[in-house]
């Protein structure tokens, strides 16, 4: 059983590969603390300290959320080329990580 607030209903879209691509990479959530955005044939995946990857479905081109958890990362995307930065919503926190250099 999940503890925790309940889910909300959302509706998932279907992104190009070339949105998804935009949005992978590795942020800085804090001191020694990084998120890892990456692609499976299914869409992005998210992997964070201490937590197992975790299925992201898209919202919108910049919106990703979970189905199992109180999980959204929205996505910095300038006009062109990769997001520079996404913002961490769980567990009542928001936690603002820049895009780490490649």
């Amino acid at each position: 059983m999940r503890d925790g607030p309940p889910l909300v209903a959302r509706t998932a879209i279907a992104l190009a590969s070339e949105a998804l691509d935009r949005c992978v990479g590795r942020y800085q959530m804090g001191p020694g603390a990084v998120a890892e955005v990456t692609r499976d044939a299914a869409g992005l995946v998210v992997k964070a300290p201490t937590t197992p990857p975790l299925a992201l479905l898209a919202e919108s081109a910049s919106t990703f959320f979970s189905n199992f958890v109180p999980l959204t990362l929205d996505f910095e995307l300038p006009a062109e080329g990769p997001a520079s930065a996404v913002m961490i919503h769980f567990g009542g926190q928001d936690i603002p990580a820049p895009r780490l250099a490649d």
